[in-house]
């Protein structure tokens, strides 16, 4: 319902200080050289803000109770003050138990316009938490605050591409936020160059606390150009250093349990982030607080 993506300019205006340049026809070490990013994700906030939102703005967020509305709000609060046009994207949901009456959702959707309104590159994280989940600061808390760090550093510049930011609703429910987003945008002719999945992300290279060994994060790219996109990835990789044995990349994706799912199946090129830590993580969602994750 709504607008999809909101491209008005933002009032006053953010300093310019790059153009992104298009994806097409670009080599990897071409794509890096035209880049001068100095501002840059503040790891810090992140993760004040993932303690902020998983223990006392929203630790309980799904069904439309508790405090799903609070963390909505939260969201929408945040990225308006990064610079971000934010409108709520509102779906037919399911209930968080699968059966009963359907529950509508919202999805978050920030944007900064660029200079094609109708060329996208989309972040998103989902904010719901499984049902009973106390916290979900993994799954996924973890997500929902990269892509907003993400953001936040990307306001700061002007964009070739119109940069689109979600926090998906109901992604516990079967990915019926993003899968309804996704939807929209094919039928409203939007061209996707690829959607980036942030889902249980918290831990990773080179975070080293108590014990805790380096984690590999595994990108598994799909869809039309999952390839080319794919060797962007390794080039930046390599650019910033991370070492080739904790950044394994795949191609050929078809989905899997996560939002970027819907992306590729509506043809579009879509990459999952995914961390896989060393030592078995705390998957009850009783116990996936802020305070388990190393």
């Amino acid at each position: 319902s709504g607008q999809i993506v909101s491209n008005h300019s933002q009032s006053g205006g953010v300093p310019a200080a790059v153009v992104s340049p298009p994806l097409t026809n670009m080599t990897a070490k071409d794509l890096l050289a035209t880049l001068n990013l100095t501002e840059k994700p503040n790891a810090k906030r992140a993760v004040d803000d993932l303690e902020s939102l998983a223990t006392s703005v929203a630790p309980q967020r799904y069904g439309n109770i508790l405090q799903h509305d609070a963390a909505r709000d939260w969201l929408e609060a945040e990225y308006k003050k990064a610079g971000l046009n934010v409108t709520r994207f509102k779906f037919d949901g399911k209930s968080v138990s699968g059966v009963g009456p359907m529950s509508p959702g919202q999805d978050i959707i920030a944007t900064l316009p660029g200079a094609d309104p109708k060329r996208l590159i989309v972040f998103g994280g989902h904010y719901d938490g499984a049902e009973y989940a106390t916290e979900a600061a993994y799954d996924d808390g973890s997500g929902t605050i990269i892509t907003l760090e993400l953001a936040r550093a990307a306001a700061k510049y002007n964009w070739t591409h119109t940069l689109v930011f979600a926090g998906w609703d109901q992604e516990e429910q079967g990915l019926v936020g993003s899968a309804a987003f996704a939807k929209r945008l094919k039928e409203a002719g939007y061209e996707v160059d690829l959607y980036m999945n942030f889902d249980m992300v918290g831990l990773n290279w080179p975070a080293k606390q108590f014990g805790a060994k380096d984690a590999p994060i595994s990108a598994g790219f799909g869809g039309p150009r999952d390839k080319e996109m794919a060797a962007l990835w390794t080039a930046v990789a390599e650019h910033l250093k991370y070492p080739a044995a904790l950044m394994p990349v795949a191609t050929g994706v078809k989905g899997g349990g996560s939002d970027h799912t819907p992306f590729i199946q509506a043809a579009y090129t879509a990459v999952a982030f995914d961390v896989l830590p060393p030592i078995q993580y705390p998957m009850a969602p009783t116990i996936d607080t802020s305070h388990s994750m190393n």
